[in-house]
């Protein structure tokens, strides 16, 4: 039997007070968004007695994920499957932190399907694309480039496609540190 669970999804209460009246303590995370990330991962620390050890990676992800400052931000696509990140989603706010103006904001949704015409208009400079596994990237990169609306944007004619593992991204979490590291390589790429 489980001492503690942590849900990052709002659940159902009944299934709440089913855990308590067994005996077992359940706790919500924080929502969804980069600023409560570093609540969560304190949290978690507090709740498994690792307090210092929690408090050493949220001062690393504050600071790892600090707004970059710049006169022009480079326009950018975040892309999953056959989505992209857009206004409201914390992938969008990750990217304009890391120095990016994110092309898919005009959609007005979370995560927006784009059309070819969408896509020919935002001419992105830089693509990141999620993958889960790593065999993945090839088959991308080939769909990217033989599809006629992506293969006239600035991004894939001057090969500015930076992958992104799903994990370290989909769902808001210490992992995305990873994505930043790989968000400003390619905002300080030429």
């Amino acid at each position: 039997n489980p001492d503690v669970v942590i849900s990052g999804l709002v659940s159902d209460d009944f299934i709440r007070a089913r855990l308590e009246r067994c005996g077992v303590k359940f706790v919500y995370l924080h929502g969804e968004g980069l600023d409560n990330i570093e609540k969560n991962i304190r949290l978690v620390g507090k709740i498994f007695g690792r307090d210092a050890e929690a408090g050493k990676i949220a001062a690393d992800f504050v600071l790892r994920t600090k707004p970059v400052e710049t006169k022009k931000p480079k326009r950018a696509l975040f892309i999953f499957s056959s989505v992209a990140a857009g206004r409201g989603s914390y992938v969008s706010d990750l990217m304009s932190r890391c120095g990016f103006e994110n092309c898919a904001e005009e959609a007005n949704t979370q995560w927006p399907v784009l059309q070819r015409e969408f896509v020919v208009k935002a001419n992105p400079e830089v693509l990141f694309v999620a993958f889960m596994n790593p065999e993945d990237k090839a088959g991308a990169l080939e769909r990217l480039r033989s599809d006629i609306a992506w293969r006239a944007t600035d991004a894939v004619i001057k090969n500015n496609i930076y992958f992104v593992d799903a994990a370290d991204i989909i769902l808001p979490s210490a992992r995305v540190v990873n994505a930043v590291d790989i968000f400003m390589r390619a905002f300080r790429a030429k």
